[in-house]
């Protein structure tokens, strides 16, 4: 009997030494998760099947929940449909269901439908025999920090794709701009390989082009010609206004056309100038280009083709008087054959003389008369019209 009074009280003794351990650790316990409800760490308690038993004042507000709407609801309500219905999420809560803690970084939905981005675990507690009894989740808010990560990655994407449009705009910018040389030097060399004189000038009478022919004539009287010249200093008072109003009616929108005579270095020179308005996009006048053409040697050759024409008109007037001398002495000598022979043998050698003399020329010449039909024409103009695929006799 005293045997068994001494085991009982020794069995009494280790129950209350059990009880007291028991009471330290919840007390422990107690105070781990006032810690870390103070701390202001977020932490909710599920049951193994994912139904939430508890959640801290930090977690409800980090969700915008209170404890009484997700008290006893599923963990789901914090997720998408898309991830609720997923078999990742259905795996998620058989591993924790057979103990496997789930740690990392998650993404999840409060309830304002707004993401909330979470770093923590999802760990096990245990019975005391080992088993999985539930599951206290401990985390911390990254959403701030995650959505000024997404806002840089964002922006980053959005720099990196100016950057893109940019280069391209360069790209073409530069291709334009070859183009643009391009056609400059195309130009440039076009207007230099001409023996005519072409100067562009501004509304202020200023050169702003002037091609190589232009300078060498200026630069041939002692004349430094080129852009930044006002093209009026060129002329002497006499001349100057004259000038000037052929360039106002260039820049006043006309073109035209005159000609003029210059003494270059004791020469006669003869031009044929063009003044012509140079428009903008929007049709607007804002410079004038003058073309002048030297036509000395064109001239010179009219002057001749007018000489041979008023000697060859003389020439025939002389035949026409000496064909009614001649018509006079027919009828005086009518009864002379051989004298009829003979003027006529000297008529045809003046004609032949005449045709030879304008077939010796490398000029066209021809004459017409008042009904504008063909009185004379020498070899030089048949072979002309013949090139225009005109048969002239």
């Amino acid at each position: 009997m005293r045997s068994q009074e001494e085991e009982m009280r020794q069995n009494m003794e280790e129950l209350s030494t059990t009880q007291e351990e028991m009471r330290r650790n919840g007390y422990e316990m107690e105070s781990r998760m006032r810690a870390i409800d103070q701390s202001g760490v977020a932490s909710i308690e599920f049951e193994l099947n994912g139904i939430i038993i508890s959640a801290n004042e930090s977690f409800c507000k980090l969700m915008a929940y209170n404890i009484e709407e997700i008290k006893g609801k599923h963990h789901s309500i914090f997720v998408s449909k898309t991830q609720k219905e997923s078999s990742e999420y259905q795996q998620f809560w058989k591993n924790l269901s057979n103990g496997i803690a789930q740690p990392g970084e998650f993404e999840r939905i409060n309830k304002k439908g707004e993401p909330v981005y979470i770093h923590g675990c999802y760990s096990i507690v245990k019975n005391p025999d080992g088993s999985p009894n539930k599951v206290l989740k401990i985390a911390t808010d990254l959403t701030s920090s995650k959505l000024q990560l997404v806002k840089l990655q964002e922006q980053e994407e959005e720099m990196r794709q100016n950057m893109e449009e940019l280069n391209a705009t360069q790209e073409e910018v530069q291709k334009i701009l070859t183009e643009v040389q391009n056609k400059e030097a195309f130009m440039s060399n076009l207007i230099d390989s001409t023996n005519d004189s072409i100067t562009a000038v501004d509304k202020n009478y200023i050169v702003i082009m002037a091609n190589e022919q232009t300078k060498a004539n200026y630069k041939a009287v002692g004349v430094d010609f080129g852009p930044g010249f006002n093209i009026l200093n060129i002329f002497n008072d006499a001349q100057k206004e004259t000038y000037k109003k052929y360039y106002d009616r260039a820049l006043s929108g006309e073109m035209f056309s005159i000609t003029e005579e210059y003494n270059l270095m004791g020469q006669i020179n003869h031009f044929a100038i063009t003044y012509a308005p140079i428009k903008n996009g929007s049709n607007e006048v804002t410079a004038a280009v003058v073309f002048a053409k030297d036509i000395t040697e064109t001239i010179k050759a009219k002057n001749e083709v007018e000489l041979l024409l008023h000697d060859a008109q003389s020439k025939t007037e002389e035949l026409r008087a000496q064909e009614e001398e001649l018509r006079q002495n027919m009828e005086e000598l009518s009864a002379t054959q051989e004298e009829t022979t003979r003027i006529m043998k000297k008529l045809e050698e003046k004609e032949a003389y005449m045709e030879n003399f304008l077939n010796a020329t490398d000029d066209g010449i021809a004459s017409v008369d008042t009904t504008l039909n063909f009185v004379t024409l020498n070899s030089k103009m048949i072979d002309f019209f013949g090139k225009l695929g005109r048969k002239i006799h």
